[in-house]
C-alpha cells in the first residue's frame, strides 16, 4: 500500500500531497475551530455540547498531527451527532494524512459530508483528491471513471467558490493526468491569475 501511495504521487504537486502535508493543508486558528463547532468564546455562557467538545478535541489532535487520536475523536463526535458534516469532512482529511490511508474511506467520509452539506466546497475538493489517487495506478495506467469523478468534484467545488486558486490548479492537474496539456495550461494560468503568489497550487509564504 505504501509503495502504491508513493507511486501515485508522480504528478506533483498533487491534491493528496497537499492533504498529507500539515503545513500545506487548510490550517485553522483557534477561533476558526470554535466557530466550526458552533462555539464562540465570550459570546455565550452556554457550554459546548458533547459532540462539539469531541470535535474540538479532534481538531487539537489533528493540529498536533496525532492522527489516530484525531480520527477516534472525530468518530466520537459523529456518534454523538451524526449530522455534524464538519466532523465527517475533517475525519476524511485526517484519514488521507494517516499511515493507513485508504481512498475508499476518505470518499465515504466526504460523500457523507456532502450529503449533509451540499454546498461544501472543501469536501468536494478532498473527495476529488481521493478519486485522483484512485485514478493513477502503480503501473502508470489511468482509470478514466475515477479521473472523471475527480474532475466533476473539482468543477463543483469551483462553482461554489469560483475564486479558489487551489481548486482551479488541481483541475489543471486532472487534465494533465488525462493527457490534455492545453486544458491543463489554461487552468493553471487561470489559477495564477486568481493568486499570483500561487506555486504548485499553494500560496508561497
Amino acid at each position: 500500500m505504501k509503495d502504491e501511495r508513493q507511486s501515485r504521487q508522480r504528478v506533483e504537486p498533487s491534491a493528496k500531497t497537499a492533504a498529507r502535508c500539515p503545513a500545506a493543508s487548510n490550517s485553522r486558528s483557534l477561533i476558526g475551530l470554535l466557530l466550526a463547532a458552533g462555539v464562540v468564546l465570550g459570546c455565550s455562557d452556554k457550554p459546548p455540547t458533547a459532540s462539539q467538545a469531541a470535535f474540538l478535541r479532534a481538531e487539537e489532535h489533528h493540529d498536533a498531527y496525532e492522527l489516530e487520536e484525531a480520527i477516534a475523536a472525530y468518530t466520537e463526535a459523529i456518534e454523538l451527532d451524526p449530522t455534524l458534516a464538519e466532523a465527517y469532512h475533517r475525519r476524511g482529511v485526517a484519514r488521507m494524512s494517516s499511515a493507513v490511508y485508504d481512498d475508499a474511506t476518505v470518499i465515504e467520509d466526504q460523500t457523507k459530508a456532502i450529503a449533509l452539506r451540499p454546498d461544501y466546497p472543501e469536501a468536494y475538493y478532498e473527495r476529488a483528491a481521493a478519486h485522483l489517487s484512485m485514478a493513477v495506478k502503480q503501473d502508470g495506467q489511468v482509470v478514466k471513471e475515477d479521473l472523471e469523478r475527480a474532475v466533476g468534484d473539482l468543477t463543483r467545488a469551483m462553482e461554489l467558490e469560483p475564486t479558489n486558486a487551489k481548486y482551479c490548479w488541481f483541475l489543471g492537474i486532472c487534465h494533465q493526468v488525462a493527457g490534455d496539456a492545453e486544458t491543463a495550461k489554461r487552468y493553471h494560468k487561470k489559477a495564477m491569475e486568481i493568486d499570483p503568489n500561487l506555486w504548485g497550487g499553494f500560496p508561497v509564504p
